[in-house]
């Protein structure tokens, strides 16, 4: 599974078109939703899904959970569960 924005969707294309990779799904596209015209919905190896994985409830009182840990674990001057680094 790849996301938009981490894998370069022209170098996805080419290499889907080419078989250099036999076949990819993605559910994050830029811009999302992707036109109906893209070049990525022409490729029958191809699968584009929604973004959604994170709607499901339990998903989301997971995320609040973790969340809440950070904060906590930040104010307590320990180690987060899941640092994001900054950008230089």
């Amino acid at each position: 599974m790849f996301k938009g924005g981490v894998v370069n969707q022209k170098d996805l294309y080419d290499a889907l078109k080419r078989n250099k990779i036999r076949a990819a799904a993605i559910d994050v596209t830029i811009p999302e939703p992707l036109p109906k015209d893209h070049e990525l919905l022409t490729l029958p190896n191809l699968i584009v899904t929604p973004h959604i994985a994170s709607a499901e409830t339990n998903v989301r009182i997971k995320m609040g959970h973790l969340a809440a840990d950070n904060i906590l674990r930040g104010v307590k001057g320990n180690d987060l569960k899941t640092p994001v680094p900054m950008p230089k």
